[in-house]
């Protein structure tokens, strides 16, 4: 489950600056996503990670007053639109581990996610249709804990429970998982 830190004030006002008025604005920042990952233990207390996360996808519709843009005169009223954010991006992170019993542990993790967010605006006005699509790509710090539960006297297949969050382009998103583990 991923979660996004959108703020419907801040976007409201910025909005409103410009001179127009929001009648109406939803936020939807909450989405499933998945990551797959693999590493190498180190130590018995520290591991090195690398993965892929999907972060899903968050939106934005909204519905403003009556608008003239002078720029874009065909462009003049009712005008309506959603936001659609997705990011994912490819991780490294060392881990952290201590053992709390004999098969359950609890860990940290910190590094970097290199990510991309596609975003798509799509909307409308009493004049035409407006579609635009861009992408943009960064490199930020990531962090998170959790617990792990090893099963068997091998302890070759554990359960994890983890909260991550990752910083993207300036923007928190916070990433709730629970996965299986299987060492080799």
């Amino acid at each position: 489950n991923s979660d996004g830190q959108a703020d419907q004030g801040a976007i409201t006002s910025g909005i409103e600056a410009g001179g127009v008025t929001v009648t109406s604005l939803n936020i939807d920042d909450t989405d499933s996503g998945f990551k797959v990952y693999g590493g190498f233990q180190a130590t018995e207390v520290l591991a090195i990670e690398v993965g892929y996360v999907d972060l899903g996808e968050a939106g934005i519709d909204v519905q403003l007053g009556d608008v003239t843009l002078e720029q874009l005169p065909l462009i003049s009223r009712n005008v309506s639109g959603n936001l659609s954010l997705l990011g994912n991006g490819l991780f490294g992170a060392l881990v952290a581990k201590q053992a709390v019993t004999d098969n359950v542990s609890v860990f940290a993790r910190a590094g970097l996610v290199s990510w991309e967010v596609d975003t798509a605006i799509g909307g409308g006005t009493s004049s035409g249709s407006l579609n635009i699509v861009e992408t943009e790509s960064g490199t930020d710090f990531m962090f998170g804990i959790g617990v792990e539960a090893a099963f068997g006297a091998s302890k070759r297949f554990a359960i994890r429970g983890e909260w991550e969050r990752y910083e993207i382009g300036g923007q928190d998103a916070e990433f709730l998982s629970l996965g299986g583990v299987f060492r080799f």
